[in-house]
């Protein structure tokens, strides 16, 4: 990266720009992230997981190293999925936000959320997870194989429900159970991807004029990130469970993979 003034610490998106088209293009609506021409590295295009990576100036964001490690600054990416999902489902201070899965995204779908003003419930059956979403400061923690989670819900709302749904736990039961959590006007996202069609309830949807929404990787949300990630520094030391020096890339993958690790991000270092 070619620059005049002293070189600064930087983090990169993983997004590519795509060529020009003629056909409908999300990127023409403000939606770049699905465009149907996106490569993304690391997850559609190989090549990142590697010491030096050439990436175009526009994928390349200055952050100020004296307020976060470049070991913290690995984790603006996962932090813009949260900001990108926060985003959709448009959460407002004072709403009762209900997140499904207790992994490391949706700790921090919820901990965006509460930063947001809101009040976040994080529902997730791992004890080790469930303790995690404890640590990050989640208002409520629930473990639904042990408690009724309709029950607390209708009890912390009135009856009402909660404003917004996030389901980042992959399970596709809940998608179609989560239109008879939503208040009037809520909001479902859907973060994972599923490999089944889900029944859904539209008179629920058209009674209640709910509102159904994807998500998808993120669209200019590292600038923020880059500016608001120093007020989650608690936050972000509290997820990186493991950190592994690169020749031990193998042991990272086994550990994350092993459900059983309690692991939440696994760093690897170069350096």
């Amino acid at each position: 990266m070619k620059q005049s003034k002293p070189p600064l610490p930087v983090r990169s998106g993983p997004q590519k720009r795509c060529w020009p088209t003629i056909t409908y293009c999300g990127s023409r609506c403000g939606h770049h992230n699905v465009c149907r021409e996106l490569k993304v590295l690391g997850c559609i295009v190989d090549g990142i997981f590697q010491e030096y990576v050439v990436m175009p100036r526009s994928q390349v964001y200055e952050y100020d190293a004296s307020k976060m490690t470049y070991q913290q600054a690995a984790l603006c990416e996962p932090f813009t999925i949260g900001l990108q999902a926060n985003w959709r489902g448009d959460v407002r201070p004072g709403d009762v936000v209900l997140v499904h899965g207790g992994g490391p995204i949706g700790l921090i779908v919820a901990n965006i959320a509460k930063s947001r003003g809101a009040t976040e419930i994080v529902s997730e059956p791992n004890e080790s997870r469930l303790a995690m979403a404890k640590d990050f400061g989640a208002d409520y923690s629930i473990n639904p194989m042990k408690e009724d989670l309709d029950a607390f819900i209708n009890k912390l709302t009135d009856g009402e429900g909660v404003n917004v749904i996030f389901e980042a736990a992959g399970v596709p039961a809940l998608l179609a159970h989560a239109t008879s959590q939503l208040s009037p006007a809520g909001r479902l996202v859907a973060m994972t991807f599923g490999k089944e069609p889900i029944p859904v309830n539209f008179k629920e949807i058209n009674a209640k004029e709910l509102t159904i929404l994807g998500t998808r990787h993120q669209y200019q949300k590292f600038p923020e990130v880059v500016k608001i990630l120093p007020d989650h520094l608690k936050e972000v030391d509290e997820i990186t469970t493991h950190v592994f020096k690169a020749e031990d890339f193998q042991k990272a993958f086994d550990t994350l993979a092993d459900r059983n690790s309690g692991a939440g991000k696994v760093v690897l270092t170069f350096a």
